[in-house]
């Protein structure tokens, strides 16, 4: 049985269950945890562009394999 065909069902979840919740590195009270710890965000923050660091390595390779 899904909310839809138990309304009652829908009225007994907490907001987090109906919606999710935000990736904890985009919440700045968690930012802010990590700093306060001490934790190394480098690898946090540099963790897009590594990403686009490797694409543009195997794109430079194409056809190399």
């Amino acid at each position: 049985m899904d909310e839809a065909e138990n309304p009652e069902m829908t009225e007994m979840l907490q907001p987090i269950e109906t919606s999710g919740m935000q990736h904890p590195g985009l919440l700045k009270s968690q930012w802010r945890y990590m700093e306060m710890t001490g934790t190394d965000l480098n690898p946090i923050k540099n963790a897009s562009e590594k990403f686009l660091q490797m694409w543009e390595s195997v794109l430079e390779r194409k056809g190399s394999f």
